[in-house]
This record gives structure tokens, C-alpha cells and sequence, in this order.
């Protein structure tokens, strides 16, 4: 009895890395998630600590609040006026800033994202634009940098 079978390779089909690749993918992504409402904490304490040192020369008066466990204020209410939204949701982290330099124009809107991720050792690291930041302080200054700039620009 002979039995004949073909095989035929498309390339649609995984070979055994990439499933392997994929459940390591999905124990990060887990582990992301796990994490990532710790770090959005760690990042509210380190921005905090940052606003009340810029606060101590009078350097700027910048109002500051945590809005939910997830979300966090930061705004200049008089002219030149800023907002910014810090909002951690599935593993990123979204600020929206809104900018009014005086009372004749209008608001001028920018967004950042920040994606927390794992490095496949059960550390979590934040990201932006391929760049990899080592600790909050980084990314607190990659938040407050364009609220200072803004301010320091328009004054």
C-alpha cells in the first residue's frame, strides 16, 4: 500500500515559533495590564513631587488634582490658560492638552500617547514614539515639558 501526500507551504499557516511567540505576547499583554494601574501610580506620585518643586520659587501656579484612580488634572486657569488630561486605559496612558494664549485666539488642542508594555522579563517600561523611558522622572518630564514650554513662551 503506498500512501502519497503533498504539502503544500502558502505562508499562512504558523510554524511552531510563532505560536510560542504569540502566547508570550499575550502573558506580556496580561502582565501589562496587571501592572499598569501600579505604574499610572507610581507616575501620579513623581508628577506630583515634580509640580510641587516647580511650585516652590513661584516658578508657575499650576493646579493639580487626581480626577479618578486612572486619571489625573493638571491646569493654569488664567491667561495664558492649559489644560492637561492624563488618562491611563488599557495599558495606555493618553494626555490631552489644551492651550489658550490669550483671550483673542482660540484653543489650540495636542494629544500624547504613552504605551506601557513588558519586556518579556515582568518589567514594565513606558514608550513614546521609540523612546524608552528609564523611570516616572522621564516620563513626568515628557508630560510637563510642553505645559512648561507653553507657559514660558506666552509669558
Amino acid at each position: 500500500m503506498r500512501l502519497l501526500v503533498e504539502f503544500e507551504w502558502t505562508g499562512a499557516h504558523f510554524m511552531a515559533e510563532d505560536w510560542v511567540r504569540q502566547h508570550i505576547l499575550t502573558w506580556e499583554a496580561r502582565n501589562v495590564q496587571k501592572e499598569a494601574p501600579a505604574f499610572f501610580e507610581g507616575l501620579w506620585k513623581r508628577v506630583d513631587s515634580d509640580l510641587r518643586e516647580l511650585e516652590k520659587p513661584g516658578y508657575f501656579h499650576l493646579e493639580w488634582q487626581v480626577n479618578a484612580p486612572d486619571q489625573f488634572t493638571i491646569r493654569k486657569e488664567h491667561l495664558p490658560a492649559v489644560t492637561a488630561v492624563v488618562k491611563l486605559s488599557s495599558g495606555i496612558i493618553t494626555c490631552k492638552y489644551s492651550y489658550n494664549e490669550d483671550s483673542t485666539s482660540g484653543k489650540t488642542e495636542k494629544e500624547q500617547k504613552i504605551i506601557i508594555v513588558s519586556d518579556g522579563h515582568g518589567q514594565v517600561q513606558a514608550k513614546s514614539n521609540g523612546k524608552t523611558f528609564i523611570d516616572h522622572s522621564e516620563v513626568s518630564e515628557f508630560l510637563l515639558m510642553p505645559i512648561l514650554e507653553f507657559l514660558r513662551d506666552s509669558a
